[in-house]
């Protein structure tokens, strides 16, 4: 009897045993990182017209390229589906070169936009200004803003805008707006990363 109930306790310590190590890594693999998938493209105008980044749930425009009816109700940015591990999404810089630099003074930047477009256009700076409306033909300047920075523009006629950014000082990042000839010229995203790589898209 007592030769059975050791036998059972070794069962049962050596299947602990062998659960342990996993534990840590299943841990590991759950843990939130930054979100791969912005809201912005499940919204519009980018909903129908902007491709997600490559892991993404499929956006209307996605769906559209690749040959399938848009759902009737748009994904959660990054939602995770069943049996799926989380997305890791490519670094900026590991699929595309920058547009342009700019060197950060104090880890922050400051962004003189000029709209050279005949219409309003609607910008926001993620996580640091609501949406706000810049006229045509007109600029402003946005000071002090911490790297890394995520920006986007919304033309609230429907057209698109080509994005042109230079430095014109040390930590002034200069960016100009103009109409887009057509949606693939079109740009809606500008982000700076902390060593002053600037990406558009």
């Amino acid at each position: 009897m007592q030769s059975s109930c050791g036998k059972r306790v070794n069962f049962l310590i050596g299947g602990l045993l062998v659960a342990l190590p996993v534990i840590p890594t299943v841990a590991a693999a759950q843990t939130p990182g930054i979100n791969p998938c912005p809201r912005i493209y499940y919204e519009e105008p980018f909903n129908s017209t902007r491709r997600v980044p490559q892991g993404c749930p499929p956006n209307a425009a996605t769906l559209q390229e690749t040959g399938q009816s848009p759902a009737t109700s748009a994904p959660v940015p990054g939602q995770i589906f069943p049996g799926t591990a989380p997305a890791q999404a490519p670094l900026p810089e590991t699929v595309q070169s920058p547009s342009a630099f700019v060197t950060p003074i104090n880890g922050t930047v400051s962004i003189e936009l000029i709209n050279n477009t005949n219409t309003n256009v609607t910008y926001e700076v993620l996580g640091v200004t609501d949406q706000r409306s810049l006229v045509g033909g007109s600029q402003v300047t946005l000071q002090g803003l911490q790297v890394p920075v995520n920006m986007t523009f919304v033309r609230p006629d429907g057209g698109f805008v080509t994005v042109t950014p230079r430095q014109i000082a040390p930590g002034v990042l200069e960016v100009t707006l103009v109409e887009a000839v057509d949606v693939d010229a079109g740009q809606g995203a500008l982000n700076i990363q902390r060593d002053g790589g600037v990406f558009l898209s």
